[in-house]
């Protein structure tokens, strides 16, 4: 008995101190086996073994009978190192997922798809930039009732001021409490006016000449007016192109009610003047590509029909108009409005698809010539007795300025829409693709290409540059207040 038991035993332990050879290593499967629970298919190995490379000095091949101390690899039981990496492998992931939500939260779900995880860079992270916090109580209060649903907000829009953008990207979020069963929507036309008629009342614009004759909404027509356009949409623009087209002052409408949310986009003024226009490239080819003359320039920075390049923004805000402006007193403009509006519907009734008009076709006039030849062009000391704002409108401006909810800086913008989201509770990640979408729209269209130039530089006359900074003083001065209370701080 006890030479069968020695023989079971030394059967046992030349099983389990086999060598690797060239034949196991060719079974996938056998290896595979062996690999994941350290015994091979046919033949289970008792538990609580393990399995190493290691030298037996010998010992083996004596018990079995081979010569010399020859090194042989024995095999073991179970690993415990799988556990090790398991338990690594489940950190890993939860350290992703950790990393995953977290700037989901703050960058958006687009953001979170650029990100590398475990990579290295020289280069510092860009620091966010500070938001300032809204501490008045009537401000904050229309906040609230934005974001609980019952707000309207409302961008006031001086042309090439960011409100394209701002309508693409905040006004086609869907608001605070969209869902696929109740949709917040905009005014199709830059959520400007509502040209597919979805309101039929009094304040829902649906063409230019509508909106021209009831906006600026008076102070005791401001309940109705949020009430009427709420009940379809959470967000809307009032767009102008100068100050002459107002019917109204800015200062007139209630934009301390509690039930509005207001905000302006600010912009560097000789910055703005150079964004142009459809318009203005009819009239001066080349001016934002370096080719204008030199006479040219002079015409577009002293013509009296160009109000573009002057204190185009505080105009509107303040509601002075040009003295010596194309259309003359408000009463001309308002009947050449009509005129045109009449003129249109008499055109319309004609054609079966009617061209659609411009708001400003009829008024201005592509001249035929410049003002000025570059033989014979103005002096500076002799345009200065022009100019008409002083310090009284400017104190004026900052005066309306400082009653708008939220001021935002285009210097800045994609930052200010982000922290813009977040105070009205809108959905961050939507936001930031919406930006995203709106960035690279804009650069196929070829708007960025100037970002690095100075306006100096884009201009390239000393003596326009120069003279455009005199007339805009108080413009500029008013650019720079905005600064001071914005939204983001984009010095920060």
């Amino acid at each position: 008995m006890d030479s069968q038991s020695q023989k079971e035993r030394r059967r046992d332990t030349q099983n389990r101190n086999r060598p690797l050879n060239q034949e196991s290593m060719n079974d996938d499967s056998s290896l595979l086996n062996k690999h994941r629970f350290g015994r091979s298919p046919a033949k289970q190995e008792p538990k609580g073994r393990r399995w190493d490379q290691r030298e037996d000095n010998g010992l083996s091949s004596q018990k079995n009978g081979n010569s010399g101390g020859k090194k042989t690899t024995t095999r073991r039981g179970y690993c415990c190192c799988s556990v090790n990496r398991c338990l690594l492998s489940f950190l890993v992931v939860l350290m992703l997922f950790y990393q995953y939500y977290e700037a989901r939260g703050s960058l958006g779900s687009s953001t979170v798809k650029k990100l590398r995880f475990f990579e290295t860079s020289n280069e510092a992270a860009p620091s966010p930039k500070r938001v300032r916090p809204i501490t008045t109580t009537t401000k904050l209060k229309q906040i609230d009732n934005y974001r609980s649903g019952n707000g309207l907000l409302l961008n006031l829009h001086p042309t090439h001021h960011g409100g394209t953008s701002f309508c693409g990207i905040i006004g086609r979020t869907g608001g605070p409490i969209a869902s696929k069963k109740y949709p917040e929507i905009a005014p199709d036309f830059a959520c400007w006016y509502d040209r597919q008629k979805i309101l039929d009342i009094d304040y829902s614009p649906h063409n230019a000449t509508q909106f021209l004759f009831t906006t600026p909404v008076r102070h005791q027509d401001m309940d109705t007016y949020i009430k009427g356009m709420r009940s379809k949409f959470h967000m809307t623009s009032w767009e102008y192109d100068g100050v002459d087209e107002m019917q109204r002052n800015i200062s007139e409408s209630n934009w301390e009610h509690p039930e509005l949310v207001s905000v302006v986009i600010t912009r560097d003024p000789i910055s703005r003047l150079l964004a142009g226009g459809q318009s203005i490239s009819k009239w001066y080819p080349g001016y934002n590509k370096g080719n204008l003359s030199h006479a040219g320039w002079w015409d577009y920075a002293t013509n009296p029909n160009r109000q573009q390049t002057d204190n185009f923004f505080l105009r509107i805000l303040e509601g002075t108009r040009r003295k010596d402006g194309p259309i003359g007193k408000h009463k001309q403009y308002r009947r050449k409005l009509s005129e045109a509006k009449e003129k249109y519907e008499k055109e319309k009734a004609k054609r079966t698809r009617p061209r659609r008009k411009g708001r400003n076709e009829g008024i201005y006039e592509k001249p035929s010539s410049y003002m000025y030849t570059d033989d014979n062009l103005p002096s500076l000391s002799a345009l200065r007795g022009d100019f008409d704002i002083d310090e009284s409108h400017y104190e004026k401006a900052v005066a309306i300025m400082n009653r708008f909810t939220v001021v935002l800086d285009i210097a800045c913008l994609d930052d200010g829409f982000d922290a813009l989201s977040k105070l009205l509770g809108l959905d961050i990640s939507v936001v930031t693709e919406k930006r995203e979408l709106v960035n690279e729209k804009r650069k196929r269209k070829g708007k960025t290409a100037h970002e690095k130039l100075s306006s100096a530089e884009r201009i390239g006359y000393d003596d326009v540059y120069k003279y455009l900074v005199e007339k805009n003083e108080f413009d500029i001065k008013l650019y720079e207040y905005s600064k001071t209370i914005s939204l983001v701080d984009c010095n920060s």
